[in-house]
């Protein structure tokens, strides 16, 4: 089952999900059909906070949370006259453990699109810009990350393949391309 919702508006998901995987707004201004996802950081942390709390109950126990964020350049960085950074990784990861799940790991996702110049004007030592070369992917559980083989598959194995690349904490995987209207 696919739940698509508005986190602020979801109850009563207690033992339902054995993974949730969610690319949530990184507050950067975008305009999005139901508004804007520029709000002021203390709102958007209690956001996050209720994403954290709503995964955390629908989360099975061994059930596993997969977060995609990137750093953020804040859209008003008026007050600290720069390219001012915001760790949403960081952010979500202590949001999620304050909710009681677990912190596991983190996948850098590496981009493949190209970031651009890594020079905040061009050619000039003084204020590199950082490039955007990767997205992290925070990893959490919900009590134990082994979980025990379910009853009557006892010895059972996933011969499909790929684990040695899923299992990898570093992923070099095309985004999907973005859908246009019209």
């Amino acid at each position: 089952t696919l739940y698509c919702a508005d986190v602020r508006d979801v109850d009563g998901l207690a033992d339902v999900a054995a993974a949730v995987v969610t690319s949530p707004p990184y507050n950067v201004g975008l305009d999005y059909d139901a508004g804007t996802d520029a709000l002021p950081w203390p709102d958007y942390g209690s956001l996050v906070y209720r994403a954290a709390e709503v995964m955390a109950d629908a989360l099975v126990p061994g059930g596993r949370a997969w977060v995609n964020t990137a750093v953020s350049v804040p859209v008003d960085q008026a007050d600290d006259g720069g390219k001012r950074r915001v760790m949403l990784a960081h952010r979500w990861a202590s949001i999620l453990e304050r909710t009681g799940l677990a912190l596991v790991d983190q996948v850098a996702w590496c981009s493949t699109r190209g970031a651009g110049t890594a020079w905040g004007s061009w050619q000039s030592p003084a204020a590199p810009n950082l490039r955007g070369d990767y997205e992290a992917i925070t990893v959490a559980c919900r009590g134990d990350w082994e979980r025990r083989t379910p009853t009557g598959l006892d010895g059972w194995r996933d011969s499909v393949g790929g684990w040695r690349d899923l299992g990898s904490t570093v992923w070099n995987l095309a985004p999907a391309a973005r859908q246009r209207d019209g």
